[in-house]
């Protein structure tokens, strides 16, 4: 398309947020490392080594576990790491219905995201939007106003994984 619309593709190449683009490729490659050196495999013993007759607490683990990663890292390499997380435990006999933890990690990981401004790709496109058009919100701006929203959702969410755990209701 750039080469059909000629001197138009120039302007559109200029608006385009290298700094964005950058960002989301590092956070690729930083998943691409954990999952090459193993250290998705470590997450995955030690959660399930951790909680091997605990339902419950695995589910809550991995839904507040990835909604606290989720507001530090990306949550869609996240979500892809966690898929390999998820596959391994998932292996182990004692571990509840594979699409259960998936509910949840998607859950904590969804939600989680908007805890901080790189929490979700939405997030980092806005923020850097608004920034680069004078407008300063700042780190602890976005916390403050984002924290009581992001733990009551997931406060609801556990609620209802924990119902979900134990009727197989919805």
């Amino acid at each position: 398309m750039l080469i059909v619309l000629g001197e138009k593709s120039q302007i559109i190449i200029n608006k385009v947020d290298y700094e964005v683009i950058l960002f989301f490729i590092g956070l690729f490659i930083v998943v691409g490392g954990l999952e090459h050196t193993g250290v998705i495999k470590i997450m995955a013993d030690f959660i399930t080594n951790s909680f091997r007759n605990n339902h419950i607490g695995l589910l809550s683990t991995l839904m507040w576990g990835s909604g606290f990663a989720s507001g530090v890292i990306d949550n869609v390499p996240f979500a892809l790491s966690m898929a390999y997380v998820l596959a391994d435990i998932a292996k182990v006999a004692v571990a509840p219905a594979l699409s259960i933890m998936v509910w949840a990690t998607s859950l904590g990981t969804d939600i989680g995201g908007n805890f901080t401004p790189i929490g979700a790709s939405a997030n980092v496109v806005a923020y850097t939007s608004i920034e680069k058009k004078g407008t300063i919100i700042g780190w602890g701006r976005w916390i403050k106003l984002a924290a009581p929203a992001t733990f009551l959702a997931l406060i609801v969410c556990n609620i209802l994984i924990y119902v979900k755990n134990l009727t197989g209701w919805f």
